[in-house]
C-alpha cells in the first residue's frame, strides 16, 4: 500500500500563495554593506571583533586590522554568486547551489563504489570525484577522516567543552532566527535550517555557518518554524535535504 504523501511548504519570501507562504513574506535588504573603517577603532574594540568572529587576537593593530578585512572580503567572495537567489526547492533538486555536476539518481553504494574510498584510491592528484549530490570531494578531508580512530577526541577536554558550549549557544540563536522552539528541534529541523539558508542566501549547503544566519536575518528573511518539521514535508523533500547533509563536511 502506498504511502500517501503530505504537502510541500515551500517558503521562498517572495512567494505569496498559500497559508504558510502568505504569512513569510519579506522584502530582503541589499546583500552589500557599508565596509566598515577599522582604523578608527581601539585595539581592545578590534580584539573583541575578532573574538565575536572566531579570529584570532593576538598581533598589533594593523594586524587585527588585516584579519577582519580579509575575513570581510572572504564574506563578499562567499555571497557574490547568489544574484539569482532566492532558489525554489524545485531548482535545487535539479542541481544543487555549488555542485560541480548533476546529482546522481542512485545512492552510492558502500565499498568499491563509495566515493570516499575512490578518492583515497585515487590519491590527491588524481580526478576530482563527485558525491552523489554533485559536489567534488576534498581528498586532504576524508584521508583526515580515515586516519582518526574511533573514540579519540582531537582536542583536549577543556577546548571540547568549549566548542559543545559554542554548539549549543550557536544553536539557541539559530532557533531564535527560524522562529522554531528550541525544544522542538531534531536532525531534520538542523538539516531544513541549512537548506532555507543556503537557498535563500544562494551559498552551498555545506558552507552555512551562523554568520550566515545572521546575515540572512540582517537581509529581513523570516520563516515560520512549521516549515521545518518533518510532518510537513514530503518524502522526495526528506530524501534531498538527508542527501545534503550526509558527507557534506567531507566536500571542497
Amino acid at each position: 500500500m502506498s504511502r500517501r504523501k503530505r504537502p510541500l511548504h515551500d517558503s521562498d519570501p517572495n512567494a505569496n500563495s498559500g497559508p504558510l507562504k502568505k504569512t513569510l513574506k519579506a522584502e530582503p535588504v541589499p546583500a552589500e554593506q557599508p565596509r566598515p573603517n577599522y582604523n578608527l577603532l581601539l585595539k581592545p574594540d578590534l580584539q573583541k571583533e575578532c573574538t565575536a568572529r572566531g579570529l584570532i587576537k593576538s598581533g598589533n593593530k594593523s594586524d587585527l586590522i588585516a584579519r577582519l578585512e580579509s575575513a570581510d572580503q572572504a564574506r563578499r567572495d562567499k555571497y557574490a554568486h547568489g544574484k539569482n537567489a532566492p532558489y525554489s526547492k524545485e531548482e535545487v533538486a535539479k542541481r544543487p547551489i555549488g555542485a560541480k555536476v548533476p546529482p546522481s539518481k542512485h545512492r552510492a553504494d558502500f565499498g568499491k563504489n563509495d566515493p570516499h574510498e575512490k578518492i583515497l584510491r585515487r590519491g590527491p592528484s588524481g580526478p576530482p570525484i563527485y558525491d552523489e549530490m554533485g559536489f567534488e570531494i576534498d581528498y586532504e578531508k576524508v584521508a583526515k577522516s580515515s586516519r582518526a580512530r574511533p573514540g579519540c577526541r582531537s582536542m583536549s577536554g577543556e577546548k571540547y567543552l568549549e566548542m559543545l558550549e559554542r554548539e549549543d549557544r550557536e544553536e539557541k540563536r539559530m532557533a531564535q532566527i527560524m522562529g522554531t522552539d528550541r525544544n522542538k528541534t531534531s536532525a531534520v529541523t538542523l538539516m531544513a535550517w541549512t537548506d532555507r539558508i543556503s537557498r535563500d542566501l544562494g551559498i552551498p549547503y555545506h558552507t552555512v555557518n551562523i554568520e550566515d544566519y545572521e546575515e540572512w536575518h540582517r537581509r529581513g528573511f523570516k520563516a515560520d518554524g512549521a516549515e521545518f518539521e518533518a510532518k510537513n514535508m514530503t518524502e522526495e523533500e526528506m530524501d534531498r535535504i538527508t542527501g545534503l547533509a550526509t558527507g557534506s563536511d567531507l566536500r571542497k
